[in-house]
């Protein structure tokens, strides 16, 4: 996960991306993750950087990942 520091810039941080991703799924109220990332793979320079905003999402609790369906709901 990259945070903003002296070397990255918010820009290529993992906040704006994880805002669009939430977003979508705000919206949405129940994503799959292949739809979300060809939904938004335009913002990502890789799947890499895709999980991480996923990642940092689920760490502090905004989404939930539902195994049974595969699918991401939003959690606030």
């Amino acid at each position: 996960m990259l945070f903003p520091s002296k070397v990255t810039s918010y820009s290529d941080s993992v906040f704006p991306k994880s805002i669009i991703l939430l977003t979508i799924i705000k919206k949405q109220q129940s994503v799959s993750v292949l739809e979300l990332y060809s939904r938004t793979k335009e913002h990502f320079d890789n799947v890499d950087s895709f999980i991480s905003a996923l990642d940092f999402l689920y760490a502090i609790g905004f989404i939930v990942f539902d195994n049974q369906y595969g699918r991401i709901t939003y959690a606030c």
